[in-house]
């Protein structure tokens, strides 16, 4: 759990090209719903990694005590 989890922080986790609201620098007051879905792909991906961290970290917490 702990290799996967990191792995997908490091994909997912580390600060990416992408604009969170969604605003284009040549466009026109224009909001580009396509980087408003990649912004929310990477929070859940980064969320889900940063889980599996935690519960292998628990998980090998558990197997010291154990």
């Amino acid at each position: 759990m702990d290799v996967v989890g990191v792995l997908l922080l490091l994909k997912f986790g580390l600060p990416e090209d992408v604009r969170r609201k969604g605003e284009g620098y040549l466009l026109l007051e224009e909001t580009d719903q396509s980087e408003i879905a990649n912004a929310k792909r990477y929070d859940f991906w980064a969320r889900i990694a940063l889980g599996l961290v935690v519960l292998g970290f628990i998980a090998q917490l558990i197997g010291n005590f154990l």
